[in-house]
């Protein structure tokens, strides 16, 4: 009876969001608690294509958008270190800059905040079961198995089946586009194919749409048994270098995606560390390849860092573009002739597998 009532709602909204192309009036306001701001311009930008559709002014701690929405989009105000994420559509919209994600007072933003409630509780689970495990178990290798595990199996199962529900509803709206945004975090390329089958004219139009389709092609030809993709980039030197110049040549090769600026890449160094000093003369190869970062910047790091295995640097967007990746750290393990043995590893895990497909004891 739930799932039926849940279902039926989600109709509802999606109803009720067709009815809101035809250009209707909105307004969308908030509160602002830094004062700094007062006088400040604030824009609303679209997700989509980062473009600014409205402007207005911080006067007394409020601000106070108002225009005409011809076509809802998933939309964000930035509000100094704080912003507020919403769908503009027609109605009175309020939104709230420090609990980003739960504007009122239009059907579809209703929608957006009940969805992100259930997600949060979801996450909340997610923690607790973590720490369960964490007592259940000291050793860090087996503690990453068993949080792998249960999200593969249960957490990421419900999420998907969360958003997939809400994109089935609504395949060509502002809750299509926000629910295809959230997939893309969880769904294999396989679960994302019922997604593209159902997905309407104006929902794939958006630059979001083909990025996220884009991703998925990229992920099914990066999978687990295919062969490296080549890109290039430059060495530390300044010199031309490619990923085939380490790949393909005969021995397992670690890969690792990182940047900079990246917090959890900088703690994933000191395993990617430790593999490399272990096993660099029993047949493997480590090499870094820093992405969407300034030479400058990852030259620094490579410094604070001691990393003195080889690296791929001032490659843009393009390795991760090509090998359908989400975020960083990502690392990816290819065997002799190039084919990829393992996709995102990580940690005491990371180290588990290398070991285990080098034989070594």
């Amino acid at each position: 009876m739930k799932h039926i009532l849940f279902t039926l709602a989600l109709a509802s909204v999606a109803g009720m969001a067709n009815a809101q192309q035809n250009g209707h009036s909105y307004t969308v306001e908030g509160l602002i608690n830094d004062s700094t701001l007062n006088g400040q311009t604030l824009y609303i930008s679209r997700y989509d294509d980062g473009m600014k559709v409205d402007s207005t002014q911080v006067a007394n701690g409020q601000f106070k958008f108002t225009g005409k929405a011809d076509t809802p989009y998933f939309c964000r105000i930035d509000a100094g270190r704080e912003y507020a994420n919403f769908i503009l559509e027609g109605g009175n919209i309020k939104v709230n800059v420090l609990t980003h994600n739960d504007p009122k007072g239009t059907p579809m933003n209703e929608e957006y905040s009940r969805m992100h409630d259930k997600t949060s509780e979801m996450v909340a689970t997610l923690k607790s079961k973590h720490s369960e495990i964490e007592q259940q178990t000291k050793d860090k290798a087996e503690q990453l198995r068993l949080k792998k595990e249960y999200s593969q199996t249960y957490w990421h199962a419900a999420y998907t089946q969360l958003y997939k529900e809400l994109f089935m509803n609504n395949p060509d709206n502002a809750l299509g586009e926000y629910a295809i945004r959230s997939l893309i975090m969880s769904a294999s390329p396989e679960e994302m194919e019922p997604i593209f089958a159902t997905a309407g004219p104006w929902l794939k139009s958006l630059q979001t749409y083909k990025r996220i389709e884009k991703q998925c092609q990229a992920m099914k030809a990066t999978a687990i048994g295919q062969k490296f993709t080549d890109f290039s980039g430059k060495a530390v030197d300044g010199s031309e270098v490619s990923l085939s110049d380490y790949v393909g040549k005969g021995t397992y090769t670690l890969v690792d995606f990182w940047a900079s600026w990246c917090g959890p890449c900088r703690a994933e160094s000191p395993h990617v560390a430790q593999l490399y000093n272990e096993y660099k003369d029993k047949g493997l190869t480590v090499l870094g390849v820093a992405v969407w970062d300034k030479p400058e910047h990852t030259k620094k790091a490579i410094k604070e860092l001691n990393i003195n295995w080889p690296q791929i640097i001032d490659t843009g967007m393009t390795p991760m573009d090509l090998y359908g990746v989400n975020g960083i750290p990502f690392i990816i393990l290819f065997g002799p002739d190039g084919t990829i043995i393992a996709r995102d590893l990580r940690g005491e895990a990371m180290i588990k597998k290398v070991t285990e497909v080098l034989n070594i004891k």
